[in-house]
Protein backbone atom coordinates (compact mmCIF):
# COMPACT_ATOMS: atom_id res chain seq x y z
CA UNK A 1 0.00 0.00 0.00
CA UNK A 2 1.35 3.47 -0.41
CA UNK A 3 1.68 5.46 2.87
CA UNK A 4 -0.84 7.62 3.35
CA UNK A 5 -3.49 5.57 1.61
CA UNK A 6 -7.46 4.39 2.97
CA UNK A 7 -9.67 2.51 1.18
CA UNK A 8 -11.73 5.24 0.08
CA UNK A 9 -8.55 5.98 -2.28
CA UNK A 10 -8.95 2.33 -3.59
CA UNK A 11 -12.08 2.98 -5.76
CA UNK A 12 -10.17 5.94 -7.28
CA UNK A 13 -7.33 4.30 -8.01
CA UNK A 14 -9.06 1.17 -9.31
CA UNK A 15 -7.60 -1.50 -6.64
CA UNK A 16 -8.98 -3.95 -5.15
CA UNK A 17 -9.28 -5.21 -1.62
CA UNK A 18 -9.49 -8.92 -0.94
CA UNK A 19 -11.73 -10.03 2.63
CA UNK A 20 -10.87 -13.20 5.10
CA UNK A 21 -13.04 -14.20 8.03
CA UNK A 22 -12.79 -16.37 11.46
CA UNK A 23 -14.82 -19.59 9.78
CA UNK A 24 -16.42 -20.60 13.35
CA UNK A 25 -17.71 -17.53 14.53
CA UNK A 26 -21.22 -16.17 13.16
CA UNK A 27 -20.42 -12.60 14.35
CA UNK A 28 -17.33 -12.30 12.30
CA UNK A 29 -19.13 -14.04 9.01
CA UNK A 30 -21.84 -11.65 9.30
CA UNK A 31 -19.25 -8.29 10.13
CA UNK A 32 -17.54 -9.39 6.68
CA UNK A 33 -20.78 -9.83 4.87
CA UNK A 34 -21.33 -6.43 6.00
CA UNK A 35 -17.83 -5.12 4.96
CA UNK A 36 -18.06 -6.77 1.79
CA UNK A 37 -21.35 -4.86 1.09
CA UNK A 38 -20.23 -1.75 2.22
CA UNK A 39 -16.87 -1.60 0.38
CA UNK A 40 -18.79 -2.80 -3.06
CA UNK A 41 -21.10 0.26 -2.52
CA UNK A 42 -18.23 2.56 -2.20
CA UNK A 43 -17.16 1.08 -5.58
CA UNK A 44 -14.66 -1.04 -4.21
CA UNK A 45 -13.82 -4.17 -5.91
CA UNK A 46 -13.82 -6.88 -3.24
CA UNK A 47 -12.36 -10.45 -3.71
CA UNK A 48 -13.91 -12.73 -0.34
CA UNK A 49 -11.12 -15.64 0.33
CA UNK A 50 -12.45 -18.62 -1.16
CA UNK A 51 -13.42 -20.66 2.31
CA UNK A 52 -15.56 -17.52 3.30
CA UNK A 53 -17.29 -16.46 -0.60
CA UNK A 54 -19.89 -19.36 -0.43
CA UNK A 55 -20.77 -18.45 3.21
CA UNK A 56 -21.69 -14.81 2.55
CA UNK A 57 -23.31 -15.15 -1.41
CA UNK A 58 -19.80 -14.10 -3.10
CA UNK A 59 -17.51 -15.70 -5.76
CA UNK A 60 -13.92 -15.57 -3.90
CA UNK A 61 -10.18 -16.55 -4.27
CA UNK A 62 -7.86 -18.69 -2.51
CA UNK A 63 -5.41 -16.71 -0.42
CA UNK A 64 -2.22 -17.97 -2.21
CA UNK A 65 -3.51 -16.48 -5.32
CA UNK A 66 -3.70 -12.88 -4.08
CA UNK A 67 -1.08 -10.17 -5.12
CA UNK A 68 -0.13 -7.41 -4.21
CA UNK A 69 0.25 -5.49 -7.30
CA UNK A 70 -3.85 -6.44 -7.93
CA UNK A 71 -4.71 -6.45 -4.46
CA UNK A 72 -2.79 -4.36 -1.92
CA UNK A 73 -4.64 -5.24 1.43
CA UNK A 74 -6.92 -8.12 2.84
CA UNK A 75 -9.00 -7.59 5.55
CA UNK A 76 -9.09 -9.79 8.19
CA UNK A 77 -11.86 -10.25 10.39
CA UNK A 78 -11.60 -12.47 13.50
CA UNK A 79 -8.50 -11.93 15.85
CA UNK A 80 -4.90 -12.71 16.09
CA UNK A 81 -5.68 -16.55 14.98
CA UNK A 82 -7.02 -15.22 11.93
CA UNK A 83 -4.79 -13.23 11.06
CA UNK A 84 -1.64 -15.75 11.87
CA UNK A 85 -4.12 -18.33 9.25
CA UNK A 86 -4.18 -15.73 6.90
CA UNK A 87 0.02 -14.71 6.95
CA UNK A 88 0.59 -18.66 6.72
CA UNK A 89 -1.24 -19.23 3.30
CA UNK A 90 -0.56 -16.01 1.33
CA UNK A 91 2.02 -16.19 -1.28
CA UNK A 92 5.29 -16.19 -0.67
CA UNK A 93 6.10 -13.51 -3.15
CA UNK A 94 4.40 -10.48 -3.42
CA UNK A 95 1.91 -10.93 -0.69
CA UNK A 96 -0.83 -8.25 -0.14
CA UNK A 97 -0.83 -6.21 3.05
CA UNK A 98 -2.57 -7.55 6.14
CA UNK A 99 -5.39 -5.12 8.02
CA UNK A 100 -6.61 -6.89 10.91
CA UNK A 101 -10.01 -6.15 12.52
CA UNK A 102 -10.44 -7.99 15.91
CA UNK A 103 -13.79 -9.62 16.38
CA UNK A 104 -12.04 -11.76 19.01
CA UNK A 105 -10.61 -11.91 22.59
CA UNK A 106 -7.10 -11.49 21.47
CA UNK A 107 -6.28 -8.40 19.04
CA UNK A 108 -2.76 -7.72 19.08
CA UNK A 109 -2.09 -7.97 15.83
CA UNK A 110 -5.09 -6.50 14.63
CA UNK A 111 -5.23 -2.73 13.88
CA UNK A 112 -9.01 -2.45 14.93
CA UNK A 113 -11.26 -3.00 17.54
CA UNK A 114 -14.84 -3.41 16.56
CA UNK A 115 -17.77 -1.75 18.58
CA UNK A 116 -19.96 -0.99 16.04
CA UNK A 117 -20.38 -1.64 12.16
CA UNK A 118 -20.80 1.86 11.48
CA UNK A 119 -17.22 2.84 13.24
CA UNK A 120 -15.33 -0.12 11.32
CA UNK A 121 -17.09 1.43 8.38
CA UNK A 122 -15.96 4.79 9.18
CA UNK A 123 -12.49 3.81 10.62
CA UNK A 124 -11.95 1.71 7.33
CA UNK A 125 -12.33 4.26 4.91
CA UNK A 126 -11.04 7.62 6.63
CA UNK A 127 -7.85 6.34 8.36
CA UNK A 128 -4.64 6.69 7.02
CA UNK A 129 -3.10 3.31 6.43
CA UNK A 130 0.80 2.67 7.21
CA UNK A 131 2.46 -0.66 6.51
CA UNK A 132 4.38 -2.31 8.60
CA UNK A 133 6.74 -4.71 7.27
CA UNK A 134 6.96 -8.49 8.72
CA UNK A 135 9.10 -11.12 7.76
CA UNK A 136 8.02 -14.56 7.51
CA UNK A 137 9.82 -16.93 8.62
CA UNK A 138 10.46 -20.75 6.26
CA UNK A 139 11.26 -23.47 8.90
CA UNK A 140 12.75 -26.89 7.58
CA UNK A 141 13.75 -29.71 9.20
CA UNK A 142 16.73 -32.05 7.72
CA UNK A 143 15.73 -29.66 4.65
CA UNK A 144 13.28 -31.96 3.30
CA UNK A 145 10.23 -31.43 5.77
CA UNK A 146 8.83 -27.81 5.16
CA UNK A 147 6.52 -26.45 7.36
CA UNK A 148 3.82 -23.46 6.74
CA UNK A 149 5.23 -20.37 7.28
CA UNK A 150 5.41 -18.38 10.54
CA UNK A 151 5.20 -14.54 11.17
CA UNK A 152 6.16 -14.13 14.43
CA UNK A 153 8.10 -16.89 15.98
CA UNK A 154 8.75 -20.62 15.32
CA UNK A 155 9.37 -23.31 18.34
CA UNK A 156 11.56 -25.87 18.10
CA UNK A 157 11.92 -28.56 20.89
CA UNK A 158 12.70 -32.36 21.03
CA UNK A 159 10.36 -34.92 21.61
CA UNK A 160 11.67 -35.48 24.69
CA UNK A 161 12.56 -32.92 27.90
CA UNK A 162 15.96 -32.25 28.55
CA UNK A 163 17.33 -33.22 25.21
CA UNK A 164 19.75 -31.55 23.71
CA UNK A 165 19.13 -29.89 19.98
CA UNK A 166 21.31 -29.26 17.17
CA UNK A 167 20.27 -26.38 14.88
CA UNK A 168 21.35 -24.22 11.89
CA UNK A 169 19.70 -20.91 11.49
CA UNK A 170 19.90 -19.21 8.20
CA UNK A 171 18.70 -15.79 6.94
CA UNK A 172 18.03 -15.87 3.06
CA UNK A 173 20.25 -18.60 2.49
CA UNK A 174 22.85 -18.05 4.40
CA UNK A 175 24.20 -19.32 7.79
CA UNK A 176 23.39 -17.10 10.54
CA UNK A 177 24.23 -19.26 13.71
CA UNK A 178 24.45 -23.13 14.52
CA UNK A 179 24.89 -25.09 17.53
Amino acid sequence: MIPGMNLADFSRDNKSVAIASRLDSGRAINITRDIVNFLTDQGIKVYPEARIANLIGFLGKPLDELDYDQTPAIISVGGDGTILRVAQNLSFKNPPSILGVNVGAVGFLAEFDITTQEEIFSQLMNTELIEERCMRLSTTIDASTRFPLALNEVLIITSRPSKALSIVIKVDGQEFSSG
